[in-house]
């Protein structure tokens, strides 16, 4: 089976989404994969993937002048327009408007994205299925949806997070730009042969608006990846160590630091530990998250390569999630589930939780009885006593649960065995009608 996956990032070591689409296709040999991307991100996952092309918002720009885009789909060329930031090449004025949803849309609307070099491309791999992950951007959904109806593909789609039906608009333009995302996305589910969604909350939601059936593709795992983790014991005058590792955008931080005020009360209450909060991200340190750490007594210590990240749950008593409680925020969540959730729960470490109750990640922990959860609904006396209990007990923390959860719902056997059946019936079923490459 020969794939051809669309997305604005590329397949990744490091990257959630990246990483989640290599789970997927993690039986695909190389060669026949191919990758369509859109984003400026790190170079991509060759050893993954050796086949890959990219359209860049430089390329979009500079066809609307001369019709032709400039566009580069060897990784060695990917790799030198990374390392020589092309991006920050274009003049400031071009980067805030295409910042803006309506110009973005523009641009890509009368750019000339879809040049003979990209047929040329799409053609010698001669693909046998589209795989699209999808969100607000509409040229995704666009581009996704030419190319399976040029070459009469089965286009199979996947949705991470919510922009449909829990969205905030503010004004006119956001009333219009949801019109127009909610016309695309009713358009792209009518082109589409299979639809999934990143969780049970999500794929319901969506079943019943689209009156089509919804698959389950969540964070496929390795579960033999994080078996070495034995569980680890607190000792007499341990330091605790809680690690939050992720993003700190969407004002996550924000309740990483409300959560360090708790911690100063629970380390007020203990007699031999302390416990500390430490923070492993990519995103850059503003100066109001430093000052709000400080003040939260919690630790910033940059980011963690893949390697790094498995030596810091080791290292870690507790692992942290966290979800921030602005509406904006919510509204963006609130069918996601967190891709780093499952491989928490495969560590050997309790998973403390901090989120709005009526996300989907935080109904996945408290509905399953998995981690230690606390929300909004409880008190300050309640959160704190809870993670001194959390503490209290934490030597004869049974890790069994979580980790059957995960080889139930998340195992990457049952992730990729569950789509490669569906691409191997849609791809048979079609075979004969493809348009010929």
């Amino acid at each position: 089976m020969r794939v051809l996956v669309v997305g604005d990032g590329s397949f990744s070591k490091t990257e959630n989404s990246g990483k989640t689409l290599c789970s997927f296709f993690a039986n695909f040999a190389p060669e026949n994969l191919a990758q369509l991307y859109f984003g400026l991100g790190e170079a991509p996952y060759e050893e993954f993937c050796n086949n890959y092309y990219r359209v860049t918002v430089v390329d979009i720009l500079r066809s609307m002048f001369n019709r032709i885009p400039t566009t580069t789909n060897s990784h060695e060329e990917l790799i030198s327009n990374i390392k020589n930031n092309t991006y920050s090449k274009i003049p400031w004025y071009y980067r805030k408007l295409y910042r803006w949803k309506f110009v973005r849309e523009f641009v890509w609307e009368k750019g000339t994205w879809d040049s003979p070099d990209l047929k040329r491309w799409v053609e010698e791999f001669k693909p046998e299925a589209i795989f699209a992950i999808l969100g607000s951007n509409l040229y995704v959904h666009k581009i996704a949806i030419r190319l399976s109806e040029r070459y009469n593909l089965p286009m199979f789609v996947y949705f991470t997070d919510d922009y449909y039906v829990n969205t905030t608009t503010k004004g006119l333009k956001g009333m219009i730009r949801l019109r127009l995302l909610r016309k695309q996305y009713k358009e792209t589910m009518a082109k589409a042969h299979t639809a999934y969604a990143i969780g049970e909350k999500m794929q319901k939601t969506y079943s019943a608006i689209f009156s089509k059936p919804f698959g389950i593709l969540g964070n496929a795992i390795d579960i033999d990846k994080y078996s070495h983790i034995s569980p680890k014991k607190i000792e007499k005058g341990d330091t605790i160590v809680i690690s939050y590792i992720g993003a700190l955008h969407s004002n996550r931080w924000k309740t990483i630091a409300a959560l360090g005020e708790f911690i100063k009360e629970v380390n007020r209450r203990l007699d031999d530990h302390k416990v500390c909060i430490k923070v492993f991200s990519s995103t850059g340190l503003r100066k109001r998250i430093s000052k709000a750490f400080a003040e939260s007594e919690i630790e910033f210590c940059g980011v963690l390569d893949t390697e790094g990240v498995i030596k810091q749950m080791e290292a870690s008593h507790f692992l942290l999630h966290v979800e921030s409680f602005d509406k904006k925020s919510i509204a963006f969540v609130k069918y996601s589930v967190s891709t780093k959730i499952s491989e928490a729960l495969s560590s050997n470490r309790m998973l403390l939780a901090y989120g709005p109750h009526d996300v989907a990640s935080m109904q996945l922990l408290m509905d399953n009885n998995l981690g230690c959860p606390f929300t909004e609904l409880n008190t300050k006396e309640e959160i704190v006593s809870k993670i001194c209990a959390a503490i209290e007990n934490y030597n004869n923390y049974d890790y069994t649960s979580s980790k059957q959860f995960v080889l139930d719902n998340y195992a990457k056997d049952i992730m990729t065995s569950r789509l490669e059946s569906d691409l191997a019936k849609a791809i048979n079923e079609n075979r004969g009608k493809e348009k010929q490459i």
